[in-house]
């Protein structure tokens, strides 16, 4: 009896991670893919939470200068760069991009690093009304009041991991995994 075969009806769209140190190339590989797109009609939106692209990205293929609020300003170029700061903007952008994809578009995400860092920020200040460092040292200087060994790790800290997990899957991984496009993801390793 032969194998039941599947045979896809169009193309798969693409979902790339480039994973490594600062320098060795991650943005500078996302931007020939934008330069390969040039002429095709499809758009690039690049959410730049590390501010990179401006000053790397050829001027002809960016086509947003700012993100800010929810607001995007549309240019001519096939690459909407979106320069966000912080969890609320890169949420928004994330959304706002893969609304607006269409099947052939890319969207990039450039550093989820940054995106990482600053879930656990936005949740700090929500919950603790602090920001991260100065909680954290509050957090410490009770131990040290109670007399207890410093702890290891964020997991040792009072950030409720049960809470922010289902909050970046919902917003981030789910909406990358079935992106209407095509997705290319960049992080950065760790020491």
């Amino acid at each position: 009896m032969p194998k039941p075969t599947w045979t896809a009806t169009e193309r798969a769209r693409e979902r790339i991670m480039l994973y490594g140190p600062m320098g060795v190339g991650k943005t500078r590989a996302a931007i020939d893919i934008a330069r390969r797109m040039v002429g095709t009609g499809n758009r690039m939106f690049v959410i730049d939470a590390d501010n990179a692209w401006e000053r790397m990205a050829p001027a002809e293929l960016i086509g947003t200068e700012t993100f800010t609020s929810g607001e995007v300003e549309t240019g001519d170029g096939p690459l909407e760069l979106l320069h966000v700061r912080g969890w609320d903007q890169q949420a928004r952008a994330l959304t706002n991009s893969l609304e607006e994809m269409g099947r052939n578009d890319w969207l990039v995400v450039d550093s989820a690093s940054w995106f990482w860092d600053d879930i656990l920020k936005w949740y700090i200040k929500k919950v603790h009304g602090e920001d991260l460092p100065e909680f954290l040292i509050q957090h410490r200087l009770e131990q040290v009041k109670a007399e207890k060994k410093a702890t290891q790790g964020q997991d040792a800290t009072l950030v409720e991991w049960n809470f922010i997990n289902p909050l970046w899957h919902r917003t981030v991984t789910e909406p990358i995994t079935f992106a209407n496009g095509h997705v290319l993801v960049l992080a950065e390793a760790g020491e």
